[in-house]
């Protein structure tokens, strides 16, 4: 089992003695286990979503981002972990924060891309936020409109032709 031992020296007159003191650890050692266990799954968990994941500190310091937060923040600052961040493509970090329970989406634009991002103050200590690039999805969606209108306006052509040959 796991100890930790302290030793120390005693000197009485002209003899010495050594304290030796010995601890179980076994439950210490096992909860920094269990924590560096459940450290690591988080850590994992955060490092490989597909959606970007950031940290601000209290005084909206980028203090940590999974890789997609890097390259989304990136995208939008020009900013990097460790950089003080004030806006995010002109609107202010804090501007961007919903109140719990509600999530609210703000849509930002770079170029021709598109992002969704939702942040949430973290009791005073800091702020978290989750961005994801839309751009596909935007895209996708406006073409099934175009879809649909050119299905609209098909029916309704065919409808008015067959009214027509009726007629003739």
């Amino acid at each position: 089992f796991p100890v930790e031992a302290s030793v120390r020296l005693i000197r009485i007159g002209d003899k010495s003695y050594i304290q030796a003191i010995d601890r179980d650890i076994t439950e210490r050692k096992q909860a920094e286990d269990e924590r560096k266990n459940l450290t690591s799954t988080l850590n994992t968990l955060v490092e490989h979503m597909p959606e970007g994941v950031l940290l601000f500190d209290g005084k909206n310091r980028l203090a940590h981002a999974n890789p997609a937060g890097a390259d989304y923040i990136k995208t939008l600052t020009g900013k990097v972990v460790g950089e003080v961040i004030e806006d995010i493509a002109g609107r202010p970090v804090k501007g961007l924060l919903v109140s719990p329970p509600r999530i609210s989406w703000h849509d930002i634009e770079k170029d021709v891309r598109v992002f969704e991002l939702a942040g949430r103050s973290i009791d005073g200590r800091g702020t978290v936020f989750v961005i994801r690039d839309v751009t596909e999805e935007r895209a996708a969606k406006r073409r099934v409109e175009l879809h649909d209108k050119l299905a609209a306006v098909g029916q309704l052509a065919a409808g008015i032709a067959h009214d027509f040959n009726n007629i003739l």
